[in-house]
């Protein structure tokens, strides 16, 4: 939380900030996973991508909610994230760099890896 209100007062904004102060457009879409799987990596890059699209950071009403995290499993048609934004062409812009940039991977999980085998470990 400290971190979070030390990015928001870097910026200008009020430093005792919480997220419960916090307004969100009411132009929204919630992301949902394509396929079953582990999530195995969430790229901040094209988190800010989306963003970007979405108005943010002039955009106060822009934001995102992650709703799952690294190493969780989900099922296809579970969602993701939420895009919030002020309008409605911001929130199309911002579902189409969705669509390109996917910030979530999924796939499956490595539980154990097997050592190669050589004639000397047979």
């Amino acid at each position: 939380m400290r971190k979070f209100q030390n990015i928001i007062e870097i910026q200008g904004g009020e430093k005792d900030m919480t997220s419960e102060k916090i307004v969100l457009g009411d132009q929204r879409i919630g992301i949902k996973a394509q396929k079953d799987g582990y999530i195995t990596m969430i790229n901040n890059h094209n988190i800010k991508r989306i963003l970007s699209a979405a108005g943010c950071p002039r955009d106060h009403l822009g934001g995102m909610t992650l709703h799952r995290k690294v190493g969780e499993f989900v099922h296809s048609g579970t969602t993701l994230y939420t895009i919030y934004t002020s309008s409605d062409s911001k929130l199309s812009a911002a579902l189409q760099v969705a669509r390109v940039h996917n910030p979530f991977t999924i796939e499956g999980m490595i539980i154990s890896r097997i050592s190669s085998i050589t004639e000397k470990n047979i």
